[in-house]
């Protein structure tokens, strides 16, 4: 029973995680872009 739970948290866990991964890679690409641009500039 504990173990199935486990594997249910762990699941949700994985999904919370490739969300802010993306999340994540998102700002720094933003971050990278601006940069660029003030270097640009």
């Amino acid at each position: 029973f504990f173990f199935v739970l486990e594997i249910q948290c762990l699941k949700s866990h994985r999904a919370l995680y490739s969300v802010v991964y993306n999340v994540f890679n998102v700002a720094l690409q933003v971050c990278a872009i601006q940069v660029n641009l003030v270097k640009l500039e």
